[in-house]
């Protein structure tokens, strides 16, 4: 799964494709709250993706019992956000 929708990168190219790479959920003492670290790597297209060809990172952190604790979960989150608003799944 990935995210399809095209944001205007930091360097001024534009990102159409983007894909969580890494996903740690864990859960902190003494109170146990859970805390969900979630990177996304954005490419110009599938194409650059399979080249290895990443041209922007955004991270995300969720805290609590709504923390997503699955990629589909994360993917969810992620496109409740402002700048993911509209993504469509790929």
């Amino acid at each position: 799964m990935a995210l399809a929708k095209d944001i205007q990168t930091p360097i001024g190219s534009t990102a159409g494709y983007w894909k969580i790479v890494a996903l740690d959920c864990v859960f902190h003492t003494p109170a146990l709250e859970q805390v969900t670290r979630c990177t996304l790597q954005g490419w110009e297209n599938e194409s650059k993706r399979n080249e290895h060809r990443n041209i922007d990172e955004r991270k995300f952190t969720w805290t609590g019992e709504t923390a997503p604790t699955n990629r589909e979960q994360a993917y969810t989150a992620i496109k409740q956000t402002d700048e993911f608003a509209g993504a469509s799944d790929v």
